[in-house]
């Protein structure tokens, strides 16, 4: 086989290769608490919460990406010491990326343990932890090997190197570290770490033992800022490094509550050279429906036409009857 045979090969088997080596991301990630950080399981001040985020991204080209994610997680007033409290969950998300058919499915459940640093439970330090198992898959059929390639440059349909390739199942675990606070009346910080992958676990379609899942890397801050009696400001950050990319994310929300009701943020956010990301959220009763969309900024925008992701969420908080203590609200627009 030709040396040019043997780059036009690779290139057609890298491509959904080089677009799923990255995890997946969300531009919504305030409202995909378990896919940021672990020690936000349970970190909240209704019964249970659960969710789910839909991600389209590059609809201009011929196979977009699509990622899905939907949780479920809940307090446990309980803990070891007084105002302590515990949090469970079950995460879920299933990714697919490119013509090649490249597809991840992650399950995972999600645990954490909030320890009080204050009387009344006002400032918590965190601790998370997530383990479960990802399973990613590729359709032979519909990528391109080797002995596919003539002389010529002809791709053949038929190849005998597609049956080698099969599903990969390995396992997942992620740790986190976080501390969340009130700062006053209607004011909370949120400031965290985590480390998803934490083993590396091997990942190779063809049984490469050298070719393992990079940890990925994540800090975010939140901070909620009340504003007389219905307004807040949402500042927020979230920087993501793995293997050798990474991500700053900034942005500004500005929520508005009428009453115990209803309340809706709009925002702006920024991915550096890369996005500006305007987003709408309106919650009523415990529901929040959110939308934003990824205006592509990079010099990839002349593939997309500037069209990056569009993402909608829905999270449901079921209301707490009664609240025996004040835990901080991390810094997700809805408050």
């Amino acid at each position: 086989m030709t040396t040019m045979k043997r780059y036009i090969a690779i290139l057609f088997l890298l491509i959904p290769a080089i677009a799923g080596a990255q995890d997946i991301h969300f531009s919504q990630f305030y409202n995909s608490p378990l896919t940021l950080n672990p020690t936000l399981t349970g970190l909240m001040e209704g019964r249970a919460r659960v969710g789910v985020i839909y991600r389209n991204q590059w609809n201009s080209i011929s196979t977009p990406f699509s990622t899905v994610s939907g949780a479920f997680d809940m307090p446990i007033r309980k803990g070891f010491s007084a105002n302590d409290m515990m949090g469970a969950g079950l995460v879920v998300y299933y990714d697919r990326a490119g013509s090649a058919g490249l597809s991840t499915l992650n399950v995972s459940g999600s645990f954490a343990y909030h320890k009080s640093l204050s009387k009344k439970g006002q400032h918590l330090l965190s601790l998370g932890v997530q383990v479960g198992f990802i399973q990613k898959s590729l359709d032979p059929d519909k990528g391109v090997f080797a002995d596919q390639v003539d002389n010529t440059l002809t791709v053949n349909p038929v190849s005998a190197e597609s049956q080698n390739i099969g599903n990969v199942i390995h396992e997942e675990l992620n740790i986190g570290l976080s501390y969340s606070g009130k700062l006053g009346k209607r004011s909370s910080l949120f400031l965290g770490g985590a480390v998803f992958h934490v083993t590396q676990p091997k990942e190779s379609f063809l049984g490469d033992d050298d070719v393992r899942l990079p940890m990925r890397y994540v800090g975010n801050l939140g901070v909620e800022i009340g504003i007389g009696k219905h307004l807040s400001l949402l500042p927020s950050a979230i920087y993501m490094m793995q293997s050798k990319s990474n991500e700053l994310n900034l942005g500004m929300g500005i929520g508005y509550k009428l009453d115990n009701s209803f309340t809706t943020t709009v925002g702006v956010y920024y991915r550096l050279q890369d996005a500006v990301i305007p987003m709408l959220a309106m919650g009523y009763k415990g529901v929040t429906l959110s939308a934003s969309y990824d205006i592509n900024i990079s010099d990839f925008n002349k593939a997309t036409n500037s069209r990056g992701g569009f993402e909608l969420s829905l999270m449901y908080m079921i209301p707490q009857k009664v609240t025996p203590f004040k835990y901080p609200v991390f810094f997700a627009p809805q408050f």
